[in-house]
């Protein structure tokens, strides 16, 4: 909301001008001038934290990177494409050694792997323990995850008949579940009150015809956590959170 202006930085817009686009070079500039020990971002694909990074790296500013989402199958895994060579990561926090052999295998530049985890999951931990949050494991026979490809595009795009395969997961364990009289909580994506919840829902709507069902919304970061940890089975397609869970 507020933009930073000076001499100094004029100068240094003007002398970069040609090495990195102009919100790169403030980005740079700003941290060189608040000279912070750390520089820390929730987005390891983050372009800019790439930029920034590799531009300040003689410095004695330590850059860190928490992974956030699961990469496999992405662009930014596929070897020798361009968009992985922009990676650079001094030091990544990510969920497990299997994340340090994909990116190893890759073109980005990584000199640090600290297998740590899902944050999330490790918040949702916290909490249960500091508020003495008792939750039964056994709640649920499987808990769902929605997962609707009606307009967003995750990774393994490139199969053909991406779109349908969500919709046949969510049909097949519904048959699984009225087979076996299973009981079965269908954790949804969206807020309830997010256009997108009613995307889901119609989306779900077309491959279950022939199966009553509800989609719980999503009530808080930490709400399909609390479903899944309830649960002795998590079914999902391509969700970062199976990692997580």
């Amino acid at each position: 909301k507020e933009i930073f202006i000076s001499f100094g930085l004029f100068l240094f817009l003007l002398k970069n001008f040609f090495k990195n686009s102009i919100k790169q070079n403030y980005l740079i500039y700003l941290i060189k001038l608040i000279s912070p020990k750390i520089v820390i971002t929730a987005v390891e694909n983050s372009g800019d934290f790439h930029v920034t990074s590799k531009s300040l790296r003689r410095s004695k500013i330590k850059f860190f990177a928490v992974q956030h989402s699961d990469l496999r199958g992405s662009d930014y895994v596929e070897k020798g494409n361009p968009i992985n060579k922009l990676f650079f990561i001094p030091t990544l926090f990510c969920f497990s050694n299997y994340d340090k052999e994909l990116f190893e295998k890759t073109d980005a530049k990584i000199n640090k792997f600290i297998p740590a985890g899902s944050l999330k999951a490790s918040i949702f931990l916290k909490k249960l323990k500091e508020k003495k949050i008792s939750l039964n494991e056994n709640k649920y026979d499987i808990c769902l995850i929605g997962e609707p490809a009606s307009r967003t595009i995750n990774d393994l795009r490139d199969l053909d008949q991406y779109y349908e395969i969500p919709g046949k997961i969510a049909k097949f364990t519904l048959q699984l579940c009225k087979k076996n009289n299973l009981s079965l909580v269908f954790s949804g994506k969206n807020p309830e009150l997010d256009y997108q919840h009613l995307e889901e829902v119609l989306y779900y709507k077309y491959f279950l015809k022939d199966h009553s069902f509800d989609i719980l919304p999503k009530k808080n970061s930490l709400s399909t956590f609390e479903n899944a940890f309830q649960s002795k089975l998590i079914i999902g397609h391509a969700s970062t959170f199976l990692r997580e869970i």
